[in-house]
């Protein structure tokens, strides 16, 4: 699901991650459009069919999301997490 309205303007966590990795990589998929799948891409989007499929899973008190949307309108920074885990709050932490 890709952004709209005012929030398209936002840049891409995939973006961030790219630039940190590799800083030519980004220039070329976000400046360039430059693109091409290959072997490692498609190996990846094997792995990633269960994070791909969305489905949640709970255990005991863990809740696990998949491809969880997220947004944040201070940094205008927006993108889909694979996983993201939730854990119960102690309420001895204060």
């Amino acid at each position: 699901m890709s952004p709209s309205g005012r929030d398209a303007d936002f840049l891409s966590l995939s973006a961030l991650q790219h630039f940190a990795y590799c800083p030519r990589q980004f220039a070329l998929i976000h400046i360039e459009q430059q693109w091409a799948e290959n072997r490692f891409t498609a190996e990846g989007q094997v792995l990633h069919e269960r994070v791909n499929d969305g489905e949640p899973e709970h255990r005991g008190d863990l809740h696990i999301a998949r491809s969880l949307r997220l947004i944040c309108h201070s940094l205008q920074v927006t993108g889909v997490a694979d996983v993201v885990e939730f854990h119960p709050v102690d309420d001895d932490t204060g």
